[in-house]
């Protein structure tokens, strides 16, 4: 069931790519002045890939409530013509095990398999199609000091209208905590510490 949050992003999105289209319309032919954006989802003027772009900025503003996605580009997507890449970047990430024990190894790997088993089992991967946000660095989501990697993956069944969104990223164990990461004691001892502006010197 739609939310307000939906329609009023479904509106905009409307608005946006009517105004594009009757700009082009009025272009005189031969202009070379086409301002449709690359889309993966199909030409924008149609209703299929604006829904499909309505499904993924809607869940990436509820994956991330701190920013709003509504004026992304439909290029910032790509469309992925195999599960085989997505897994393949896992493998180099999240399930990097080359210079571990084979121990280690052969439990990452049975995760590996578990979770692209419990994936399946929600959203059939085989029937699905598979899109990529490739974030600039300003609408990155998960741009902190010290990120190494991050990835956000959307798998849409059309067929039972679902959507699985599997996204990570890593951070060096070196970089400084957000507040948002501290235990909620911690952050209120650090509220309450006093400021020392007292010299040594």
């Amino acid at each position: 069931k739609s939310t307000n949050e939906d329609k009023k992003l479904r509106q905009h999105i409307d608005a946006k790519y009517d105004e594009e289209a009757a700009l082009n319309a009025s272009l005189e032919p031969g202009s070379g002045s086409y301002l449709s954006p690359v889309s993966p989802f199909g030409p924008m003027s149609q209703s299929t890939p604006r829904k499909t772009l309505l499904y993924l900025v809607g869940t990436l503003n509820s994956a991330f409530p701190d920013y709003d996605f509504s004026d992304i580009s439909p290029a910032a997507f790509a469309k992925l013509p195999a599960m085989s890449l997505v897994e393949r970047r896992l493998q180099n990430t999240l399930f990097n095990v080359s210079e571990t024990s084979a121990g280690r190894r052969h439990r990452v790997q049975a995760m590996h398999a578990a979770v692209w088993s419990a994936v399946d089992e929600v959203i059939h991967l085989a029937d699905c199609d598979i899109y990529e946000f490739q974030p600039d660095p300003e609408s990155e989501p998960d741009v902190e000091e010290g990120g190494l990697w991050s990835f956000y993956y959307f798998f849409f069944n059309r067929k039972l209208k679902r959507l699985v969104f599997f996204t990570c990223r890593a951070v060096s164990y070196m970089a400084p905590v957000q507040p948002e990461e501290l235990p909620q004691e911690s952050m209120d001892d650090a509220m309450e510490e006093p400021l020392d502006f007292t010299s040594d010197t």
